[in-house]
């Protein structure tokens, strides 16, 4: 049996993305005769929200936050509650290398 010293790494590697999940209502098919246009009442709806997520390999820690739009200061929140969530180890998160991460960086 092999023995070590395990302790906790200076510093934890997150990876982070986005994606949007949502609703889209679509005016199906319907029977009607030949060069007849179908009538129906229909409401376009088209509903999302976002999940912004950060992941770290090395001992499992996660957040997860649901945002209502994919936006700057969305992304913004997203990182001020993920510096908030363990002072330490320090964290390097990979970003997903989409513009708004660029735009929220320089911000």
């Amino acid at each position: 049996m092999l023995q070590s010293d395990t302790k906790l790494p200076l510093a934890n590697l997150y990876f982070q993305d986005e994606s949007r999940f949502g609703l889209f209502t679509r005016n199906g098919k319907a029977l009607t005769a030949k060069g007849v246009k179908p009538i129906c009442p229909f409401h376009q709806v088209f509903k999302t929200l976002y999940l912004f997520g950060a992941f770290s390999p090395i001992d499992g820690d996660q957040l997860l936050l649901e945002m209502p739009h994919c936006n700057a200061d969305n992304f913004q929140v997203f990182l001020n509650a993920f510096s908030l969530q363990r002072k330490r180890p320090t964290k390097c998160m990979l970003l997903a290398g989409i513009a708004l991460c660029l735009f929220a960086i320089k911000a």
